[in-house]
């Protein structure tokens, strides 16, 4: 039976995945923010629908 070792990550290897989860995390956010200024009163209707005032 084979035993597969992982070689340590560098510190570019874990750098390099942390610019890719910025990038992620920033793109995330723009979307939200580009959904909720689209609908500003998404919020609202979706409290009033949670509570069964619509």
């Amino acid at each position: 039976m084979a035993l597969f070792v992982r070689p340590p990550l560098s510190t570019a290897d874990i750098m390099c995945g942390v610019q890719a989860t910025a990038e992620i995390a920033d793109r995330l956010s723009d979307g939200a923010a580009a959904v909720l200024s689209r609908a500003p009163g998404a919020l609202a209707d979706l409290e009033d629908w949670l509570r069964g005032d619509a």
